[in-house]
């Protein structure tokens, strides 16, 4: 884990962080990966429905802008938990998730270059 990647599995701590978001928890039967930008971070927040064992886990990336290799470090914590645990379909969406996000920002950097003028007359 780094140090710019924020970790937790306090259930009503990442409650408030879905609430502050404006989204909601509603479905306690369900395994799912929700993912946000709220003031400048990115949250990923896995949900496990498995009775005995239902809980939250919780990624956040404050100031993503700036960050954005940090989501190779998160795919990178994502992998080692599908190599140690069950539940391996929850861990590939979140991957999925995170790829998807990792892809938006290349490209993001990709078209902010095209549009900066490297020989300005």
């Amino acid at each position: 884990m780094t140090d710019k990647i924020y970790f937790t599995q306090n259930d009503e701590e990442i409650i408030d962080y879905i609430t502050d978001a404006g989204h909601k928890h509603d479905d306690d039967e369900t395994h799912r990966v929700t993912t946000f930008f709220h003031n400048n971070s990115y949250h990923l927040i896995l949900f496990f429905a498995t009775p005995g064992d239902k809980g939250f886990i919780m990624f956040k990336i404050d100031d993503i802008k700036d960050n954005l290799s940090e989501l190779k470090n998160l795919k990178l914590i994502l992998i080692e938990f599908l190599k140690a645990g069950d539940n391996k379909a929850i861990i590939k969406d979140a991957i999925a998730q995170v790829e998807l996000i990792e892809a938006a920002g290349k490209a993001a950097d990709i078209f902010n270059m095209s549009n900066t003028k490297v020989n300005p007359k």
